[in-house]
């Protein structure tokens, strides 16, 4: 744009990245308005046409920070503090801060100044970023995939088609036509605005008329889902040995006492709030209860040892107690559950001072075989807390035979904000994208029963004990995102990285020549 933006124009751009990050905060929990995506990201994209580079950064960036601060006030709750909040914040704006210088220097390339140009950059390069912000630094954050927000729109069917990476994909594609048709500025008749803007409708509509299969492949269990609920404040809860534990027990009783017919008992993450290994208290109450069920039941707890702990899941079987597979977390949380940079970290929040024994990474594949009381094997795919969040972790064990999948999580550290919420949207996307009834049994969160394609069957309160009871089916069949693992994720970082440093290269000698900026 020659030599520069007048103040209005300035003005205006700050107000679409302003209004564009409100808009796709509204887009998830607990609003959940997910058509608001398209607007939000048109807006964005509105305010990164015809900038340059370094301006672009910043807009993405600014973009970032606000939705990011929106998006995660639990983190507040969570540590204690607001500067752990403000960095994760910061963090992911560095990140979008290269989306946004990216497609700036896009705009050197003619043929990234067309409709179908502009659509595909975008795509390729928040696809790209999305995946990359997800896996670096310590395991990356993986939250907030555009892809996620579309659990309830019609996009969710092609889910088990191309994963997060298409979903994702093709929300940013349809934004940037809605973009187009309704740019103020632009060369574009009337009868091509109306046409992008049928695209739209088509490409929103059409998937509406296909259902994903629900139907079982290798008969249904009858599980129940036992929240036992840990009292706020939670550290002062699990300060009292078998309190949590009891909670659980006490429900379990409780359905019992129902006499309803049930093939598997699920509880939550760190559910059994000793070492059952070496407390013989908590494994004669926990050893008692599975005898009166009869039935096996999924237990949460940590084990500690001389390098760390470990956080595992296990089952725990009538009359034989505690089997000798079990699952421990791959993917502990930095400053939740091992703290890096242990000195600065305790200074800047106060609750990672008491993560005074780290979490030890495991290697060790996704995946509980548990044997039910009518013979059969279940194989379950297992991904503990924010593992939800790692596709491919949850990939791992559903390529591993996983028929269905398990998130035991303790969310109790977040009290009633969103984060579960959150997190039960994400696993709603992993049902529907690998196809398998799903479950999330949290302590005192949200759990939630989820059908294979990603319908709730049965959702609990946040802070509270319940029980949730159901059947869902047994799926075996692998869907193309299961069977393409993570190939489409790092295809598309490798593209972005080389077309957008590329882009940079290029619009930096452009700049160096005197050439006008397009």
């Amino acid at each position: 744009m020659g030599g520069g933006l007048t103040k209005r124009r300035r003005l205006v751009q700050y107000l679409q990245v302003v209004s564009s990050a409100l808009l796709l905060w509204a887009a998830f929990p607990e609003v959940d308005l997910w058509f608001l995506s398209f607007p939000a990201l048109a807006l964005l994209l509105g305010a990164l046409d015809d900038v340059r580079p370094l301006r672009g950064a910043w807009y993405a960036s600014l973009w970032c920070m606000i939705f990011f601060l929106c998006h995660i006030p639990w983190m507040i709750t969570a540590t204690g503090t607001l500067m752990p909040w403000i960095v994760l914040s910061l963090a992911q704006a560095f990140f979008l801060a290269w989306f946004g210088a990216f497609f700036a220097a896009s705009g050197t390339w003619k043929w990234c100044r067309s409709v179908g140009g502009e659509a595909l950059v975008a795509t390729v390069l928040w696809v790209g970023i999305e995946q990359l912000r997800a896996r670096i630094p310590f395991g990356g954050f993986p939250w907030a995939k555009l892809a996620y927000a579309q659990v309830d729109s019609p996009l969710i069917v092609l889910a088990p088609i191309g994963g997060e990476v298409l979903v994702s994909g093709v929300v940013i594609f349809l934004a940037v036509l809605v973009r187009k048709a309704f740019q103020l500025h632009s060369n574009l008749s009337p009868w091509w605005r109306l046409t992008l803007l049928g695209v739209v409708a088509v490409g929103l509509g059409a998937p509406a008329f296909w259902h994903l299969p629900t139907e079982q492949q290798d008969g249904s269990v009858r599980l129940a889902v036992v929240q036992g609920n840990v009292e706020i404040p939670g550290a002062e809860t699990f300060a009292q040995a078998g309190k949590v534990t009891g909670n659980h027990i006490r429900e379990t009783e409780r359905f019992l006492a129902e006499d309803r017919p049930v093939d598997l008992i699920i509880w939550g993450e760190d559910s059994v709030d000793r070492d059952p290994m070496q407390n013989s208290e908590i494994a004669r109450r926990v050893r008692e209860v599975a005898d009166e069920a009869g039935v096996p039941i999924l237990v949460g707890f940590q084990e500690l040892v001389e390098e760390g702990r470990y956080n595992w899941s296990g089952v725990w079987y009538p009359l034989t107690g505690l089997a000798g597979q079990k699952y421990a977390k791959q993917h502990p949380v930095p400053w939740g559950e091992y703290v890096p940079f242990r000195a600065l970290s305790e200074w800047l929040a106060t609750e990672a001072a008491a993560v005074s024994v780290d979490m030890i990474a495991a290697d060790n594949l996704p995946l509980l075989t548990v044997r039910l009381s009518d013979g059969r094997t279940l194989p379950l795919a297992v991904g503990i807390c924010f593992e939800v969040a790692d596709e491919s972790i949850i990939n791992d064990g559903v390529a591993a035979g996983g028929e269905i999948i398990v998130i035991p999580t303790n969310n109790f550290h977040f009290e009633a904000t969103t984060e579960s919420t959150q997190q039960l949207q994400m696993a709603r996307f992993r049902a529907a994208e690998f196809s398998r009834s799903t479950v999330q049994a949290s302590t005192n969160g949200v759990s939630g029963i989820i059908r294979p394609d990603g319908g709730i069957l049965k959702q609990s309160q946040k802070q509270v004990a319940d029980v949730l009871y159901g059947e869902v089916p047994l799926r075996t069949e692998l869907t193309p995102a299961a069977r393409a693992g993570q190939w489409p994720a790092w295809g598309s970082m490798a593209v972005t990285l080389v077309f957008g440093f590329t882009s940079l290269i290029a619009a930096a000698v452009r700049k160096k020549r005197h050439a006008a900026w397009p």
